[in-house]
């Protein structure tokens, strides 16, 4: 038995059937970040290359969306679409760590060497409330209750607030020069009494 077809269902069909390999290809591509991919090492598009020096996988994020995976001993290149963007870094099940706001252009490449316990921050937080740590205008940890956590900002000069859980205001801590990350840590800001 023959299925006769009109012309606009083998339309719709063979449309549908375009879509799909476009769409199927894009991703497969990375093109489904809005922040960027993963590249081959030495590829001409590469904006951010990240070398591992610790002993798990290092998870690599660009606003939020996770570019790929950098495994140990191992340095892996990222294109990151041209902005303004925030780069955080995570060990296999471990915490996001914050590496800076950085500008990304076609012609520059940022390289990162993760280091565990690398940091040029460290907030102590006195208070029975969680902080949030925000760096220029933009909110980079949280510090729990009677810790402290040890953070990597963007060498340069930022502006520094800590606001309180459920606050509606940020305090001024002030405006801060931060070295490169080093092992031996940097600036130390404590956070009540």
């Amino acid at each position: 038995m023959h299925v006769h077809r009109s012309a606009p269902v083998r339309y719709a069909i063979l449309i549908g059937t375009l879509l799909g390999v476009v769409a199927a290809s894009l991703t497969t591509a990375g093109c489904n970040s809005k922040s960027g991919s993963q590249v081959p090492n030495g590829s001409y598009s590469a904006d951010l290359a990240v070398m591992n020096n610790g002993s798990t996988n290092l998870g690599v994020y660009v606003d939020g969306d996770r570019l790929g995976t950098v495994p140990p001993g191992v340095l892996n290149s990222f294109n990151v679409f041209g902005g303004t963007r925030t780069v955080h870094l995570q060990e296999d099940a471990g915490n996001l760590i914050y590496f800076g706001t950085y500008t990304f252009f076609n012609d520059q490449i940022l390289r990162i060497d993760y280091q565990p316990g690398l940091h040029n921050l460290e907030v102590v937080n006195n208070t029975g409330a969680t902080i949030h740590v925000l760096i220029d205008g933009r909110e980079i940890a949280d510090v729990q209750p009677q810790t402290s956590s040890r953070l990597v900002v963007a060498p340069g000069i930022h502006d520094v607030h800590f606001r309180s859980r459920g606050s509606a205001f940020a305090d001024f801590i002030g405006t801060i020069n931060f070295p490169s990350p080093s092992l031996g840590g940097g600036q130390v800001l404590t956070y009540g009494p």
